[in-house]
């Protein structure tokens, strides 16, 4: 898009001024609009669940975009007024992106208020985030709130995918002056290579820190160690939402830019350059998974498809195929209609997973249906404004801004308000109070990837006096609710307790891990525990294993079976879990007695099926699993277990026995009172159910002392650093 420019024959009025509607943009290629819809609708195909695994590719082709149309642009005016106008840039920009995504904001706030659960996190979290998106930092918001973007927490929120649009005004903020800056000494020295050089060097620069945060270990730097204590989100998330740690990939496309500015490759090449950048892309989607590092190294094959395709088409001879196949008027008009459709989209599969949850083919209706108000957007609020058809003049673009961002602010604090004081109910009051407190481990800083060990990670140690020794428990989000019995159970054994838990990774020696994060938490408290010169006097194992075994994740467990392992996908991933838990004891029950938590029972509809929105009420059979379905999702896997962690050497404590009838059927109520703050966790005071349990079992385990039985091969050498 040019930025506006005065008139040349007239001077402005003081006053007013107004600019005619705008003609299409005389620079404008219809084969970027191509790739902007290739980039959203891979996006939307991965959000609705049925894209290929590297649909989330598509941003980074945006980005690469971004850079380069907005280099083109401000390059242009640069040549032709040797200097820019950062008020109509800002401007310009605030016309393009603020009004979609102000209406988008109200209406999603509305639908949240409506159709999300009042009961639990998920009104209060939308506010928060639509606040922190009008402010544009949603990144550092996710970044320092909600963690990784692909954890199942983060599906949940509805303004999840606006991280990006931050990422990118932030860009928008800085590069500017950037590009202003090379010019500026390009002019100077007389060499335009000042301004290309300038931007390779801030390339380079992103891009090594980038790999930095992702692949490294920096306890050493201050100010990443500052980043870590602040935000529970590890170093390689910072790599994934930080501006800093992307701007490589906008640069990639401003480098585009100014290189097709002065050159323009032959025929033969443009044809090369369109099928290298198809089969990068297919690589991209095909084989780039959410578990692998990312953006790392990775990202590089998305951002080379992107800058292949913007050369391939930036040849002044006759387009390559691949070109005016993204130049087709179908590819067009959904590349125009990109932003809109990526504003919606997202929304739109969050509330209908809300209404139906695990229902796909509503899932997948929701997120194409979103094209529907998303063309109706850019029609008539997206495409007027844009162009100046109304709203005009540069005051009147200003308090549209302004309007926008603080309609969105007001709407997402609303609901925030709202939520927290129970929408003045008192029956949602007394839910919230009974499933709202968060865990010790949350509220100490405990539940985090750094590992046992590290100075970074507080010491998470809860002392008596004169204590008898030290018990450690240890595992993902699951031990974290078990902090406050297993607390009371030590304190009456007169034991320290000390605990290390990282919510979505299980503690588990693996063939493989999720992400490089969840392996530095697992090798990394592990080696801890060998290292410490006294012996813990037990330790505590807890993981989510119904949730492991029973949800997306159920592939990765079956690739950790044996060779022998056979049967459903689902029997060979408990077969891997089984075999993860082997290998884990053997790495820490050496010199420790060891109690294995079974697996405590999951109610997927919990909590929204108590209090479904304000428009409904409870459904039937809520936080109830029938016995076919205790024993599908719980019994198979206890039972393949259980014999296991005896064989071994370690105790096994059947959660089950205090949640589940004998008739073998499960609940989350107790007596009439519910028992879990989710889906797939206790509330504090639910968790003090186990509390007689784990004091009898600990009491037994501590009792025995050098006792301790050891089958689990040759002892341990005690390290002589201190624990």
């Amino acid at each position: 898009m040019l930025l506006s420019r005065k008139p040349a024959t007239a001077p402005l009025s003081k006053k007013r001024w107004t600019a005619p509607p705008r003609p299409d943009r005389p620079h404008r290629r219809a084969d970027i609009q191509g790739l902007r819809a290739v980039a959203v609708l891979l996006v939307v195909l991965y959000h609705a669940g049925i894209g290929p695994p590297g649909g989330f590719v598509g941003v980074d082709l945006f980005f690469v975009v971004s850079g380069f149309v907005i280099t083109g642009l401000l390059y242009r005016e640069l040549q032709a007024r040797n200097r820019l106008s950062l008020g109509d840039f800002y401007l310009a920009r605030a016309r393009r992106l603020l009004p979609a995504f102000a209406l988008v904001s109200l209406v999603t706030v509305a639908l949240g208020a409506l159709l999300l659960s009042p009961i639990g996190p998920g009104q209060q979290t939308l506010g928060l985030s639509v606040a922190a998106a009008a402010g544009f930092v949603a990144n550092a918001y996710f970044f320092s709130a909600v963690g990784g973007y692909f954890q199942p927490t983060a599906a949940s929120d509805a303004f999840l995918h606006t991280w990006t649009l931050s990422v990118e005004e932030q860009f928008y903020l800085v590069f500017p002056l950037l590009l202003l800056v090379g010019w500026r000494l390009s002019r100077r020295l007389r060499s335009r290579r000042w301004l290309a050089g300038l931007l390779l060097v801030s390339f380079v620069l992103s891009l090594a820190l980038e790999l930095w945060l992702t692949f490294g270990q920096f306890t050493n730097v201050p100010v990443l160690r500052t980043i870590v204590a602040a935000n529970p989100a590890d170093l390689a998330q910072a790599a994934f939402y930080l501006p800093a740690t992307r701007a490589w990939e906008f640069l990639a496309g401003a480098l585009t830019a100014l290189a097709v500015s002065r050159w323009s490759p032959r025929y033969w090449l443009a044809s090369l350059l369109g099928v290298c950048g198809v089969a990068a892309l297919v690589v991209a989607v095909s084989f780039i998974q959410s578990t692998q590092p990312f953006p790392g190294l990775l990202a590089a094959v998305p951002v080379a498809a992107a800058v292949s395709f913007l050369l391939a088409g930036s040849t002044q001879e006759s387009p390559s195929r691949v070109t005016r196949l993204l130049s087709a008027q179908p590819a067009v008009l959904l590349g125009d209609l990109s932003y809109s459709w990526y504003l919606w989209h997202w929304p739109a599969i969050v509330f209908a997973q809300a209404v139906a949850p695990g229902v796909t083919w509503i899932t997948v209706t929701a997120a194409l249906g979103s094209l529907g108000p998303a063309a109706l957007s850019y029609r008539l609020v997206e495409r007027p404004i844009h162009r100046r058809q109304i709203l005009g003049s540069r005051r009147a673009t200003a308090v549209m801004g302004v309007v926008c961002v603080a309609l969105a602010s007001i709407a997402g604090g609303a609901l925030v308000l709202a939520s927290r004081h129970s929408w003045d109910r008192p029956s949602l009051a007394a839910l919230q109070a009974t499933i709202g407190p968060e865990h010790l481990d949350q509220i100490s800083g405990c539940d985090q990837a750094t590992p046992l060990g590290s100075p970074l990670r507080p010491p998470c140690t809860w002392t008596v006096g004169h204590p008898r020794g030290t018990i450690l428990l240890i595992g993902d989000s699951n031990a974290g609710q078990l902090t406050e019995p297993v607390l009371a159970a030590t304190r009456h054994l007169g034991y320290d307790m000390q605990v290390a838990s990282y919510g979505g990774c299980p503690l588990l020696v693996r063939p493989r891990y999720f992400n490089a994060s969840c392996q530095q938490f697992v090798e990394g408290t592990i080696a801890a525990i060998k290292a410490r010169t006294t012996p813990y006097a037990a330790i505590v194992l807890s993981n989510a294993s119904v949730g492991y075994v029973n949800g997306p994740l159920i592939g990765q467990f079956a690739t950790d079976a044996p060779a022998t392992a056979t049967g459903t996908l689902r029997q060979r991933a408990i077969a891997g879990w089984v075999d993860d838990v082997g290998r884990t004891l053997r790495a820490i029950g050496h010199r420790s007695p060891v109690l294995v938590m079974g697996a405590i029972p999951q109610f997927p509809a919990l909590p929204t099926c108590i209090m479904p929105s304000l428009l409904r009420g409870p459904t039937a059979s809520c936080g109830e699993l029938t016995p076919a379905e205790a024993t599908l999702w719980r019994s198979h896997l206890i039972t393949a277990e259980r014999p296991v962690v005896a064989s071994l050497g370690a105790r096994y404590l059947n959660t089950g026995r205090l949640l589940c009838r004998p008739n073998g059927s499960c609940s989350a109520f107790i007596h009439g009172t519910l028992v879990y703050r989710d889906a797939a966790h206790l509330s504090v005071s639910g968790s003090m159910i186990f509390e007689p349990a784990l004091r009898k079992d600990l009491h037994r385990m501590t009792s025995r002392g050098s006792r301790h039985t050891r089958h689990l091969g040759r002892p341990e050498i005690p390290s002589r650093r201190a624990g």
